[in-house]
Order: C-alpha cells, then structure tokens, then sequence
C-alpha cells in the first residue's frame, strides 16, 4: 500500500512522454485513411489500422492515467478542462479501436476518427497554452498574420474591491518613489514577466501592473495582504528548485529572485501591499 502511493506521484512525469504517441498514431491513422482514396499502397496499409488503432487507444489511456498524477490537487479551469477533454479524447479513442476490430462500415469508421481528431486537438491546444502560454502557436508568426490571429488586447486589468489596499502610511501627493514601482514591479520584470506579461499569460496571471497583480489568476489569489501563508506567489518562490510548482520554473530563462528580493515581496504583503504609497513614509524596507 505505501509503495502504491508512492508510485502514483512518481509516473505524473510520463505524462509529457505519453501524450505524443496518440497524437503521432492517430495523425498517421488520418493520413492513411486520406492517401487510401487515391493510392493502392495506402489502401493495401490500412491492414495494419486495427494494430495502430489499439496502440493508439492505449497510449491514450496512459496519457490520462499519467496526466491525472501530475494533476495532483491543482483544480484551475484549464486545468480541469484539459482533464475532461482528455478523458474524452481517450474514450473515443477506444471506441474507435473498437469499431476498426468489429470491421464496422468504413464511413462510421472515418465519421469517429474525424470526431477524435478534433478532441484530440482541443485537448492538446489546452494543454500547450498551460505549458506555454496563450499565444505559443502565434508567438513566433510574422507581425501581419500574428496581429490577424490573435485576439484583440484587453483593456487594463483592474483591482478587484475586496483587496486590501487601505495604506499604512500617509501617500504623499506626486509621491517621489511609490512602493510597487519602485520595489516590487523591478523584481516581477525580472523573474515573472516572460510568463505573466501583456505578451504572455501563463495561468491567466499578468503581474506586470499592480491592478493585474491584485486580480490574481485561475489558481487563485496571487497576493494577500498580511498573509504569506495564502499568497500563493509567495509559496512558489520559496519552493525547492526541483519542484513542479517553483516559480520561475526551473526551465525558464529567468533569474529566480534573490534572498533581497524575497525580503521585499515578504515586507511587501507584510505590509499590506502598498502601491502608489511613497517609500519615505515607511520604515525598515529592505
């Protein structure tokens, strides 16, 4: 029993291994079917479709069996989303095995393949913006097509009415050196902006404005004032480099930030997340 629990956590990493092989299979699949119409090789190939089609299903079924272990507790709405689609995809994917074994009409046959296709494709296109941000299959287009595609800018993010944003100390007017632009916008642009900027938005978190920042993502509250526990930024900084969760993850280009730099954000949510409150009206700022 103790080892089966701690296997299952262990095969959570397969799960970006696995999920290639039904997507390689089933394209395969789609192109013999197409090539069949017009060669004689591919139709004399499609002999070997109930073999492609099992293995296909089965690496599907890994693929969500090994992607509900890396899941874990983390329950976004993409997240569970991606999870659904996926266990879809892989039930399609078994009854389209099933339908090729029984040698049910050719025309059922290619209608569910078509319809697998396309849940294999929404399930992916999900699970690469998690991995990758919104934008990864427009990041790198020319600037016309890229502008075509992708959708228009949304306006600035604004603080939700519930944070905290009371000051702790007189706010000079014209203030000379305002805590988050001067302190803690510095810090973000360094580790954070690549993955949670306007260009970029990786969880559906930006923390490239103090508004954005406020709102938080879809894992939750990204800051609360006066509570390191439930700043969930905070608890991702302070991560061992080798866990899945650390932020900046271990992959990214980003510096992680440094022990004057997590002094800061602690003193930051300590002090309850000041914005345009001048430096000069609080003491000890590391």
């Amino acid at each position: 029993m103790i080892f089966a629990s701690s296997l299952w956590p262990a095969i959570g990493p397969f799960h970006i291994l696995l999920l290639h092989l039904p997507i390689g299979v089933f394209s395969a699949i789609a192109l013999i079917e197409s090539l069949a119409f017009i060669s004689e090789k591919a139709r004399k190939a499609r002999e070997a479709l109930p073999i492609l089609y099992v293995f296909g299903a089965a690496t599907a079924v890994l693929s969500v069996i090994t992607g509900l272990s890396l899941m874990g507790d983390k329950h976004s709405d993409d997240m569970l989303l991606h999870r659904n689609l996926g266990i879809v995809t892989a039930v399609i994917a078994c009854v389209a095995a099933l339908l090729v074994w029984k040698n049910v009409a050719r025309a059922v046959q290619l209608g569910v393949l078509g319809l697998l296709l396309a849940a294999m494709g929404a399930t992916g296109h999900i699970g690469g913006g998690m991995s990758h941000g919104e934008d990864f299959l427009t990041e790198k287009l020319p600037e016309p097509l890229k502008s075509w595609l992708q959708p228009a800018e949304q306006p600035p993010v604004q603080a939700p009415p519930h944070i905290d944003t009371a000051p702790l100390s007189p706010v000079a007017a014209g203030a000379s050196k305002p805590v988050f632009q001067t302190l803690i916008l510095p810090i973000f642009e360094k580790s954070c902006t690549e993955c949670h900027g306007a260009q970029k938005v990786k969880g559906k978190l930006r923390l490239d404005s103090y508004a954005a920042a406020m709102k938080g993502g879809e894992a939750g509250s990204t800051f609360v004032a006066r509570d390191l526990e439930k700043s969930l930024a905070w608890e991702s900084m302070n991560l061992s480099l080798d866990d899945e969760d650390v932020m900046p993850p271990k992959k990214s280009k980003c510096p992680r930030p440094d022990e004057k730099d997590l002094a800061r954000i602690k003193w930051w949510i300590e002090n309850g997340l000041p914005d345009q409150q001048d430096l000069s009206g609080f003491s000890a700022v590391p």
